[in-house]
């Protein structure tokens, strides 16, 4: 498919079929150098898009640049109009799941937050690597970083918390994020080594819930980094991951201190045989259920995409 680096698709444009204009292709592409030397020739200046594109060798402008709509788009009404760059700013910053693996909104059960109450917060901090350090005033409180993120989980106020770098706090009106959160601070009752031992979902207890609709998905990661590890370095280090040995391209993801997504990517540079394999240390079963795990990979998934 021929699609240039802002997202227009040209194999669907009547210039294309006409053979009146030739793709720009992605901004890593031999099209996109190609067309910037020809509007260079022809026109005197070329596509500041495409030029964006090119120098930080992102793809796809929708689909690869965190700074996605940016002025090159939003000073101009070409290809976008204000409306569709407005979606996609909202939309893009909505970016957790919001339903079960069987299309049901979340909810966040009582009984969680209950359980956390009887926990001796030192104890828990000493588990998870959590900080019980007071936020907005509360003293039952537990901060810690969630892969980019800085939350603190307010026991007083039964709210989680996003904070920003002057330590202001704003709830976080995310089900999903706040059950998964409540799960694992609830759960969580001993140390297991980390990086040493790790599993598939085939290897966990009840194994089997991880097929149909349940089977963890990949499938976005590999269209968004296959031959694109320049981009897939930029986004672990948004994400605060830490490269592993396991494969050439092997990243460790942190949801919480003590709790990691293994990404194990083989063959990331040549487009007909990619694999990604997602690991995790053998003990998380002891505090996450299948569900919750499927629910996990979700929520990083979608971290490591939106950015």
């Amino acid at each position: 498919m021929a699609t240039g680096a802002c997202g227009i698709n040209c194999d669907v444009c009547r210039l294309n079929l006409l053979g009146l204009c030739t793709t720009c292709g992605s901004g890593t592409s031999p099209e996109a150098e190609v067309k910037l030397a020809t509007q260079k020739r022809v026109l005197g200046n070329t596509c500041a898009i495409l030029s964006c594109c090119a120098i930080n060798r992102n793809g796809y402008c929708l689909r690869d640049c965190a700074q996605f709509p940016c002025e090159n788009h939003t000073r101009s009404t070409y290809p976008f109009g204000a409306p569709f760059l407005e979606m996609q700013h909202r939309r893009r910053q909505d970016w957790m799941p919001r339903r079960d693996p069987l299309g049901r909104p979340l909810q966040v059960p009582e009984a969680l937050w209950k359980t956390l109450d009887k926990k001796d917060l030192p104890q828990l901090s000493a588990l998870t690597q959590a900080a019980t350090t007071p936020v907005r005033g509360s003293k039952r409180c537990l901060a810690f970083p969630f892969m980019d993120l800085d939350l603190a989980l307010d026991l007083e106020a039964r709210q989680l918390l996003v904070l920003d770098s002057n330590n202001s706090a704003t709830p976080v009106d995310i089900p999903l994020l706040t059950l998964l959160v409540l799960t694992y601070f609830g759960r969580v009752d001993r140390l297991f080594p980390m990086g040493k031992d790790l599993i598939s979902t085939k290897d966990m207890d009840q194994g089997n819930y991880f097929s149909g609709p349940q089977e963890l998905i990949k499938e976005p990661l590999m269209r968004r980094f296959t031959a694109n590890s320049k981009g897939l370095k930029r986004v672990a280090a948004t994400v605060r991951a830490k490269a592993v040995e396991y494969t050439e391209t092997a990243w460790a993801v942190y949801p919480f201190p003590r709790l990691a997504v293994y990404y194990l990517f083989r063959g990331l540079e040549n487009a007909e045989s990619p694999r990604l394999s997602i690991l995790f240390d053998r003990g998380i079963h002891h505090f996450l259920s299948p569900p919750m795990v499927w629910e996990l990979v979700n929520l990083t998934n979608a971290r490591l995409l939106s950015n």
